[in-house]
């Protein structure tokens, strides 16, 4: 599992702002301009199927479905099928931590310790890790827990993960460096959060997540455990791995869930990333102050080229276009990207069905010939 970010966001956007001009696009040009740009990027990664959409302000500027949500019996990928988001699980679970930090139920200073037994046996760096250190990267956690199976016969998806295994694993995990000395991705920081989350409010990360986000906000089909008819209406899994592509069963979660098992659908996630971009017009429930501390890196990844970890999203900034705040996620079997631009209230989400680098792959390509779109007056 790659738990990946929009790595090359910063590359494709280089390109972009060094344009002579921006200029506003006929609307059926560019909608014609950017179908042809995405049927490409399927060919060339042989993605089965893709959901895309660019947002600003209030308006959908452009939301397709391209390809195919099931192979095998030739179902049409639609802009309401289903998809597990991956890592982009993380920004949901930072923003449910701001919103307990809001109410005085934990503090981003807190040590884990705090929020975990008493009897744990845990390695005394570990155990002060504070919480805005696990939610920008900076713990020294490892990647993925120490205990983790994964699936027999799959590129690396995780067998579901409890709460025991979750303890027990970090009794025996050692930090790579003191935390907040360095940016460093972990899969377990993020699982480790998600559960500090539910220590702190006393409830689990499921209903967290449906009472203080999916509700607020009107999300349909949002959400950690699937219904029957919700996984009836997801894509299908492929992996990049299989030289044959064949329906792979979805990413099955346990009780450890903050770091990647939030599913969602493309109208659900730009009414997300909306909120975010719209501040506090949005529907986050979180003060301007807030807002301002999780769009705000606080760990360089990058420092020559101006690329910081905010808690829970990656944040490039540019002249002539400022921030690009966003993240990525994949579970072998699906993909997705989602990046705004605060300055000029866009945004763009692409969700895949396919893992590796399908859906950075593609919103590299939708945000350069978005740009000027999102860029127009």
């Amino acid at each position: 599992m790659q738990q990946s970010s929009p790595r090359h966001l910063l590359s494709l956007l280089m390109g972009t702002i060094l344009l002579p001009s921006i200029v506003a696009q006929d609307s059926v040009a560019a909608s014609s301009e950017l179908d042809q740009a995405m049927l490409a990027v399927m060919e060339k990664q042989g993605i089965p199927g893709l959901c895309v959409g660019v947002l600003r302000g209030e308006d959908v500027l452009y939301r397709k479905a391209f390809g195919f949500r099931d192979l095998a019996s030739k179902k049409e990928m639609t802009c309401e099928t289903l998809f597990q988001v991956g890592s982009v699980s993380k920004t949901f679970t930072a923003t449910m931590m701001a919103q307990l930090m809001e109410e005085e139920l934990l503090r981003l200073e807190d040590p884990v310790r705090v929020y975990l037994p008493e009897k744990l046996a845990l390695d005394e760096a570990v155990a002060e890790i504070t919480l805005l250190q696990l939610a920008s990267h900076s713990s020294g956690l490892p990647r993925n827990p120490i205990n983790r199976r994964d699936l027999p016969n799959s590129p690396g998806v995780m067998l579901p993960y409890s709460t025991k295994e979750l303890y027990l694993g970090l009794e025996g995990t050692r930090l790579s460096h003191d935390p907040g000395v360095r940016w460093g991705y972990s899969n377990l920081g993020y699982a480790l959060l998600g559960h500090v989350l539910e220590q702190a409010s006393g409830e689990d990360y499921a209903t967290l997540l449906a009472e203080r986000i999916v509700r607020p906000l009107g999300l349909e089909d949002t959400g950690v455990y699937p219904s029957e008819d919700q996984l009836s209406r997801m894509a299908t899994h492929y992996w990049p791995e299989d030289k044959e592509l064949q329906g792979r069963e979805p990413w099955v979660f346990g009780e450890v869930v903050g770091f990647a098992a939030v599913f969602s659908t493309l109208d659900d996630l730009g009414i997300y990333l909306r909120a975010w971009y719209q501040g506090v017009e949005g529907t986050l429930g979180l003060s301007a102050e807030t807002l301002e501390a999780l769009q705000t890196g606080v760990v360089p990844i990058d420092a020559s080229r101006g690329r910081n970890m905010s808690p829970g999203w990656f944040i490039d900034s540019f002249p002539g276009v400022g921030a690009v705040i966003g993240h990525g996620g994949e579970v072998d079997g699906h993909s997705c990207c989602i990046a705004y631009l605060p300055k000029q209230k866009a945004g763009i989400i692409v969700l895949a069905n396919m893992g590796g680098n399908s859906a950075e792959a593609a919103i590299q390509v939708l945000m350069q010939k978005s740009m000027p779109l999102l860029l127009s007056r």
